[in-house]
């Protein structure tokens, strides 16, 4: 029942706050599979470096040398920055998300609250009055 009650507030009230939700969900997702991807990228960069040719003059001629250093260095930077730039992904993914949410959950804290005081100003005076709560348990601290 008390699930019943409270599976409206699950719902965002408004288009925009439903964006928002959505908005979550998505950063959410790509957080993830920037997380999931970095790992990939830093075992290329891994890779490059244990597969690179040696650099001994009678393995090859001096031209193809620097031509296959040149691009092993470039592959590898480009690895490299894929990682940073998956892993700064991730954080910026997690932080955008967490902003989103926030003001979703903002809005559905702020609906929930209304509600209830409203239900608890909807009351009679005899539930109030037989309850422990508010400026009567203060006044009897104060007194104290």
């Amino acid at each position: 029942e008390t699930l019943r009650e409270l599976l409206p507030y699950a719902v965002p009230p408004t288009l925009t706050t439903r964006v928002l939700a959505v908005l979550a969900l998505v950063l959410t997702l790509l957080s993830k599979s920037a997380t999931l991807a970095a790992p990939f990228a830093l075992k290329r960069a891994v890779d490059i470096i244990a597969n690179a040719p040696p650099s001994s003059a009678a393995a090859a001629t001096a031209a193809a040398a620097v031509a296959g250093a040149s691009a092993t260095t470039s592959a590898l930077a480009a690895s490299i920055a894929a990682y940073a730039a998956l892993r700064l992904a991730s954080a910026a993914f997690s932080q955008a998300r967490a902003v989103a949410f926030k003001l979703v959950a903002l809005v559905t804290s702020r609906r929930l609250s209304a509600d209830t005081f409203l239900h608890l100003h909807a009351l009679g005076a005899p539930f109030h009055a037989a309850r422990e709560s508010g400026a009567g348990s203060l006044v009897r601290v104060m007194d104290r």
